[in-house]
Order: C-alpha cells, then structure tokens, then sequence
C-alpha cells in the first residue's frame, strides 16, 4: 500500500519539481543563450526577416540583459541595438501589474525601409530609459516614471503613398501617464513629401 502512495505522490510532485529545474535551468547561462537562440530563429522564419542576439544575462528574479540585437530584412538593415537592459519585479505579476524598475536601451539604430507606406524612419539612439511604478493589464494604463531620451538622430520622410483608412475596430483603451519626460543632445527632422519642405529640430 505504501508503494501505491508512494507512486501516486510522484506522480504529482513530477511536474512541480520539473517546473523548478526548468526555472532554475533558465538561469544558467549557456541554457539562456541556447532559448534565446532558438526563440531568434522563430521569430525569423514568422517574420521573414533575419534577426540575430550576440548575448543575454539573466539575473533572479526578472533582470535581464541582451546585447547586439539585430533585425535584417532583404539584407537591409531595419534596427541593430547594441545593449539592452529590463529589470521587472516579480511579484505585481501575479496580479496584473507590470513594475518596471529599469528599461534602457544603448546604442540603437534604425530605419524602417519600406515597412511603413506613409513614412520612412532612420536615426540613431545613444540612450533611451524608462521607469514605471506600473503598467496594469487590467485597466490598460501605462504610468511612465523618468523617462529620458539622450543622443538621438531621428529623420523621418513622409511619402506620397495615400494609405486606405484604418477601419480596424479595437475594444483597446489605454490611457498612457508620463510625470517626467526628458529629451537631451537630440535633433529631428522632417521632410514633406517631395521634400517640398523640411523642418529641424535640435
């Protein structure tokens, strides 16, 4: 009988106990690289475009680091991020809330190509950060803390494409909150379509 209880006991312990190795698996560096990897070659071949991650670190709980990202499409280059850091609690997890306690990107790149019909986007970021007491799923608010844009290069050509109204219906409502927003070292410019004017900003 003793056995019986024992088998059963298995039985129900053997996926909690799979459930802690696999966690604690995804801290180990080489098991890391090996998912991000295999997660890279999905999203290439759902997207059609080559994208690529040199490193990630992830530290317990949520801390992650990923550097050289890159993102190819036709062989053009559509964004190469050079570093990127996410740190999220745990805990407001559970309950909807995503507490962000740091979100910066270094050493960015993009350009969109042909990927937006109305607008072709190009520039180069030094450094963007965030930090956010909350993001909660449930009521779809966005509360932006600190957020800094730091050594940008942004050119944006608008195009002639007229692009059939968007007449997709959303039941999406979310309301963005930023109390600090901190724009530094960055120029902007804008050009009409057929460059018939241009706008700069620094």
């Amino acid at each position: 009988m003793k056995k019986v209880f024992w088998g059963i006991g298995i039985v129900l312990l053997s996926p909690i106990l799979l459930f802690i190795i696999l966690s604690i698996l995804l801290y180990l560096p080489p098991v890391q690289n090996w998912a991000v990897q295999k997660a890279a070659d999905y999203a290439s071949e759902s997207t059609g475009m080559d994208i690529s991650v040199g490193r990630v670190a992830l530290k317990f709980p949520l801390d992650l680091s990923v550097e050289q990202v890159g993102v190819k499409q036709k062989g053009d280059t559509i964004a190469h991020v050079g570093h990127i850091i996410a740190d999220v609690q745990l805990s407001p997890l559970f309950s909807g809330e995503v507490v962000v306690d740091a979100f910066e990107i270094n050493n960015a790149k993009v350009n969109t190509a042909d990927m937006i019909a109305a607008a072709t986007v190009r520039g180069t970021v030094d450094r963007m950060s965030l930090k956010s007491r909350g993001i909660s799923l449930n009521n779809e608010t966005v509360e932006l803390n600190g957020a800094r844009l730091e050594g940008a290069w942004l050119d944006i050509q608008l195009n002639d494409t007229i692009t059939p109204e968007d007449t997709t219906s959303s039941s999406a409502k979310w309301k963005i909150m930023a109390d600090s927003l901190v724009v530094s070292r960055t120029e902007l410019t804008l050009h009409m379509p057929g460059d018939t004017m241009s706008v700069k900003a620094y």
